[in-house]
């Protein structure tokens, strides 16, 4: 009907574009509170672009990733078009119901299968999808398989692209990466004492020091030994997240790059480490694990699979990390945090009143707060690497408070972010 005005009446053009600036500012039709409606907010701002806020734009950069469930979205509104009575749009609804169904195999298939099984899953889910994740869903994955890299379809094309962007970044800053990885390396090994000469003190056994021998009979614990200790690497294990929502998707190579560095660090000092990158498509938070606590060095590159897309719920990915983390024996445990200061999952509402609010701004911001507190007074040390634009480092500073330092660029480590990581290190 829209459609047939429009060619009518030029001013009915007019008229549709305030009526979605309206629905889109005031939210008249309660879109934001489901998944569905999220899809709906998409197509209005596709079709009236100066009617959206700065919010539902970010939603179209948020997509990226998921065309073909797009498309499938977008085939459903055009057909409804032609729709003769109520009886087809119910139906035609249905379709879309089975498509959001969907999304499950549809993750599987895009990001690679869980390596959960169904009984971890349930004990996880009911441990941190609480509160304000109250009825969301995880998927933990290893990613997909080396054939999906190959191939002409779509999917295989925009992984490759991925890859190879993140590779091309690292050869461009070869020289940088190399000092960068050094750099790491020394600030762990400065602030943990993994010194490779031991430390050494005086003790009633150890090592028989020949010049001490006149304290005998003279002092009452003479201490004629010494005693050599030395700081085990294994003392230490590291959590490395990485945000992988689509607003790094600017940045995507030099996310990468960075996190590439921190891991090659770690095991180059064969401190065990972790690291997963996180992202939200529906009700599912996704952490791709891309090396495990005790792999070995060449697990580091598939980091370069790093690929960012969709939304992001800091919280509820810190505090699923955080469980496997407080399993570890290790003394000193260590979260590093790669973000943009914006935990931010505009698409998945709430379904039904009385559910959690959404995922976003202050609610998503003290959610975060609140799990890196959490965390902290468990026993482990939270740091952010801020990866954002001016306007959210305020909201890094509130989350992770002193323990967060900003590095732009590869060559940083070499200089001031080098510096700061090892002070932050030294201040845990």
């Amino acid at each position: 009907v829209r459609a047939r005005l429009m060619g009518e009446r030029p001013g009915v053009a007019v008229m549709a574009e305030q009526a979605a600036g309206e629905i889109l500012r005031g939210d008249l039709l309660r879109y934001r509170r489901s998944s569905r409606g999220w899809m709906y907010i998409y197509d209005l701002t596709k079709q009236f672009p100066a009617a959206a806020t700065e919010g539902d734009r970010r939603i179209l950069k948020n997509f990226s990733g998921f065309e073909d469930m797009l498309a499938e979205f977008d085939d459903l509104a055009a057909r409804s078009e032609s729709c003769a009575d109520a009886k087809s749009l119910v139906e035609l609804a249905a379709l879309l119901d089975d498509a959001l169904a969907g999304i499950p195999e549809y993750l599987m298939r895009n990001f690679g299968p869980s390596f959960q099984t169904e009984q971890a899953m349930e004990e996880i889910e009911s441990a941190v999808c609480t509160g304000i994740h109250e009825e969301r869903k995880l998927l933990f994955t290893d990613g997909l398989s080396a054939d999906a890299y190959e191939g002409s379809e779509p999917r295989a094309q925009s992984l490759r692209a991925s890859r190879d962007g993140n590779l091309k970044m690292l050869q461009e800053h070869e020289d940088a990466a190399r000092q960068g990885i050094r750099s790491i390396e020394q600030a762990f090994r400065n602030a943990l004492s993994l010194r490779s000469e031991p430390d050494v003190y005086r003790a009633d056994h150890g090592v028989l020091q020949n010049d001490l021998l006149w304290k005998v009979s003279r002092c009452e614990n003479p201490q004629l030994f010494e005693k050599i200790v030395r700081q085990e690497p294994s003392a230490v294990v590291v959590e490395l997240l990485i945000d992988a929502s689509g607003s790094q998707s600017v940045r995507q190579s030099m996310v990468a790059l960075q996190s590439y560095l921190f891991s090659a660090a770690l095991s180059r000092i064969r401190i065990p480490h972790r690291v997963m990158s996180y992202c939200t498509y529906g009700n599912y938070t996704v952490l791709r694990r891309f090396r495990d606590y005790d792999d070995k060095s060449e697990a580091d590159r598939r980091i370069l699979e790093y690929r960012a897309t969709s939304n992001n719920r800091d919280g509820l990915a810190l505090a699923a990390a955080g469980l496997d983390l407080k399993k570890r024996r290790e003394e000193h445990k260590i979260i590093i945090v790669f973000s943009d200061g914006l935990p931010n999952d505009m698409v998945s509402g709430r379904k039904r009143e009385g559910a959690p609010e959404v995922y976003v701004g202050d609610a998503a911001i003290r959610d975060t707060c609140f799990q890196v507190r959490k965390l902290r007074r468990e026993g482990a040390h939270v740091i952010g690497i801020f990866l954002g634009e001016d306007g959210e480092l305020e909201n890094e500073r509130m989350i992770y408070g002193a323990s967060f330092l900003r590095i732009r660029r590869a060559e940083d480590f070499a200089g001031s972010a080098g510096k700061r990581l090892s002070e932050t290190l030294l201040n845990l």
